[in-house]
């Protein structure tokens, strides 16, 4: 009967499934239906060590934050354009900003993750938005001065001057907490890969 490579040198009939090498109940780590030896298992934990670090070194902030604001502002229009069009507020657009400002942003870092592209994905996250309550804004001040016959350079100062009163008094705790959702979305994106070994 194979001995194992313990000290104790146990005899034993189970088998490193990685490499082959006898292993004791004592010594061997199972996975699954599998049993493996702890040098096979510590190499894993360092191939994923590896792995995770890899994806998290050296990310292109540059690229990152230009593609990450490319979709804040695309996600701005969409919300602005919707609310125009159809005359409803759908905070929801707020969950896909951050989700697609989230994986512009792993994208243009070269698919890196950590935390420093989960900040500048927040950011860009909150400019998008604030864009999109910006533009919902500014069509609503647009629809009441157009009928005073006032044109759009009224309508965008005017906004402006309003709009900390808007997002104070003109959006319900609702769509906040779906707003805080898309800035967690914008967060959870690109978090890098946690290890639970």
């Amino acid at each position: 009967m194979p001995l194992c490579a313990a000290p104790d040198h146990a005899e034993t009939t189970a088998r490193c499934h990685e490499c082959g090498q006898a292993i004791c109940p004592t010594c061997q780590v199972g996975l699954g239906e599998n049993f493996y030896c702890a040098t096979c298992v510590e190499r894993a934990h360092a191939d994923l060590r590896s792995a995770v670090g890899a994806v998290t070194s050296d990310p292109n902030y540059g690229g990152a934050a230009a593609f990450g604001l490319a979709a804040a502002l695309v996600g701005s229009l969409v919300w602005g354009c919707f609310t125009f069009s159809t005359g409803i507020r759908l905070g929801l657009i707020a969950i896909g900003i951050g989700y697609v400002v989230g994986m512009a942003v792993v994208r243009g870092a070269g698919n890196k993750r950590g935390q420093g592209l989960q900040a500048l994905s927040v950011l860009l996250t909150v400019i998008g938005v604030l864009g999109g309550l910006f533009l919902e804004a500014h069509f609503t001040v647009g629809k009441l001065l157009a009928t005073h016959g006032a044109g759009d350079k009224a309508s965008l100062i005017l906004t402006w001057h309003i709009l900390p009163r808007y997002l104070q008094h003109g959006i319900s705790p609702m769509t906040w907490m779906i707003v805080a959702l898309g800035v967690y979305q914008g967060w959870v994106v690109p978090r890098a890969p946690r290890l639970k070994v």
